[in-house]
């Protein structure tokens, strides 16, 4: 499993990454503290050992495409899968904001 958080604390993110026959699959949670920090589109991209970037197409696993409220944080979660690549080829995942004034809320997740 795989832990990063924003800079400013407002963002927080975990994933596990998994084989799904010829696929690499991640999960990720992302948590925020509050909605007004909320970004509903989020850019995912997985980091090579070269330290390249290969974006990934995401799906919303519930409910789609919307925060849900968990006690006091908003929570979404997503999973991705990308085919052909092995494993230990993937040494981090990049989650960012598509709105561009939320640059802090970056995150890195690293293996």
């Amino acid at each position: 499993m795989a832990f990063d958080a924003s800079e400013d604390n407002e963002v927080e993110a975990t994933a596990t990454k998994r084989m799904e026959a010829d696929a690499v699959c991640f999960d990720i949670s992302l948590k925020v503290k509050h909605p007004s920090s909320q970004s509903e589109k989020w850019t995912v991209a997985w980091l090579d050992k070269k330290k390249r970037y290969h974006l990934l197409t995401l799906q919303s696993r519930s409910p789609a495409s919307t925060f849900e409220q968990v006690g006091s944080t908003w929570k979404k979660e997503f999973t991705t899968c990308e085919s052909n690549v092995k494993f230990r080829e993937v040494k981090a995942l990049i989650l960012a904001p598509k709105e561009s004034g939320k640059v802090a809320q970056k995150l890195q997740l690293r293996w």
